[in-house]
Order: C-alpha cells, then sequence, then structure tokens
C-alpha cells in the first residue's frame, strides 16, 4: 500500500512539472498566452479533444481555434490525430504519444 501511495505521488509530482514546463513554453505565444493558458487548463482535464470542443469550451472562432491547436502542436504540447469521426480532427497531449482510435 506504501509503494502505491509512493508511485501516485511520484506520478503526481510528474504531470505538476510537465504543466509548469508547458506553461512556461506558452508564454512566448503572445497575446494568444491567455488563451493558450486555458486550452492548457482544459487539456490537463481531456487530454483528447475535437477541435470542435475546444471552439466550444474556449468561446473562439474556428481560425483563432486552429491557430492556437497549430501554436501547441510547433511546441509539442499537442498532437494531431490523423483519425477523425464525422469530420471532427482529434488532438492528444503529446505526452500521451500515438493514441489508438478510442471512440
Amino acid at each position: 500500500m506504501i509503494a502505491t501511495s509512493n508511485e501516485g505521488i511520484s506520478t503526481f509530482k510528474e504531470i505538476i512539472k510537465l504543466k509548469d514546463q508547458y506553461e512556461k513554453n506558452i508564454l512566448g505565444i503572445g497575446r494568444q498566452a491567455p488563451l493558450a493558458h486555458k486550452l492548457l487548463l482544459f487539456l490537463f482535464s481531456k487530454p483528447v479533444v475535437k477541435v470542435k470542443d475546444v471552439e466550444k469550451q474556449l468561446k473562439i472562432a474556428y481560425n483563432t481555434r486552429d491557430s492556437l491547436l497549430n501554436k501547441f502542436c510547433k511546441l509539442g504540447i499537442l498532437k494531431r490525430n490523423n483519425w477523425s469521426i464525422q469530420k471532427s480532427s482529434f488532438y492528444v497531449l503529446a505526452v500521451f504519444g500515438p493514441v489508438q482510435k478510442i471512440i
């Protein structure tokens, strides 16, 4: 039981470290940094997202959404998956690597 608790603590510390690293990376985005921070928080609660989910959650237009998603991909925070369902693209936090179709 103690080993499991220690593993949980270690995992939590790694997640916090990763979040801090991502937050430092998005500071360089410029005027979109506040939106980027909101997207980052959203991704830590839902690491696999449809593009429409991002647009709806952040209440932004599709062109702003696409710009932000592209910047996250260039920073290595997100990866775009090759599969789509009902003409909707999916993005996954890069830390998870390749993700099989889950829906």
